[in-house]
């Protein structure tokens, strides 16, 4: 009797968890990109084949909508492009060191609460995390230019700028609630990028000779730490 118990948890157990994992549920084309997602699981696993041919991207729209929970994506994938998981309910999502492209609003309007941008992406458009839960975020050293809105709307408190990052465009980091940022030295920002209430941030680099190093606000105020090695 124990025994069939805990097996029949078991069954439940696994029940919950199970992913979509039919590759009928995917529209794929001959050059190995998805385009539309026709299943009805919400938490679901993108293959790395369909028709034996490798899933390279996932394309423009092709998860907008879809009320998505949960996604695992697969190993050599290439691009995600704009709006590709855009307006779902994930919490969580890996992506793979294979990415090099993040469109735009790729994975906006969800609920991420953390995100580590592999040294493999080169370009991250506008808007790719915006409206989120983010307050972890770690930034890859693929990356130079951060792009307008990326991380709009989010929580992050705290970001550190690997030193191959150049450029940080037009309100990056806007409507979150930066209080420390770590920068390199010479790092170009554009416009307005961060909470009104400390938006002074890029003055206060620039007249402090663009230096690399930690930058805090306390007090209504910006203060700075040297950091020699970054």
């Amino acid at each position: 009797m124990k025994k069939t118990i805990i097996t029949f948890v078991l069954i439940i157990t696994v029940y919950s968890f199970s992913f979509a994992q039919n590759t009928s549920d995917f529209i794929f084309d001959e050059n190995g990109t998805i385009t539309n997602y026709i299943g009805q699981e919400t938490a679901i696993i993108i293959p790395e084949k369909i028709n034996n041919i490798q899933v390279t991207v996932i394309g423009e729209n092709a998860f907008e909508k879809k009320e998505l929970t949960s996604v695992i994506l697969p190993n050599g994938l290439i691009s995600i492009d704009e709006f590709a998981f855009c307006e779902n309910k994930l919490t969580s999502i890996i992506i793979p060191d294979s990415v090099i492209n993040i469109g735009i609003m790729a994975f906006a309007i969800n609920q991420l609460t953390s995100i580590v941008i592999p040294d493999s992406v080169t370009s991250m458009r506008q808007l790719a995390f915006a409206e989120n839960k983010l307050n972890n975020v770690v930034i890859g050293r693929g990356l130079r230019i951060i792009e307008g809105s990326v991380f709009y709307k989010n929580e992050i408190t705290s970001i550190v700028l690997p030193p191959n990052i150049i450029q940080v465009n037009d309100s990056s980091f806007a409507r979150n609630v930066l209080t420390s940022i770590t920068v390199g030295n010479n790092v170009y920002f554009e416009g307005s990028y961060f909470n009104l209430e400390i938006d002074f941030f890029s003055h206060f680099y620039f007249m402090n000779g663009k230096r690399a190093g930690i930058y805090e606000h306390k007090n209504g105020k910006w203060t700075f730490t040297v950091l020699r090695n970054m």
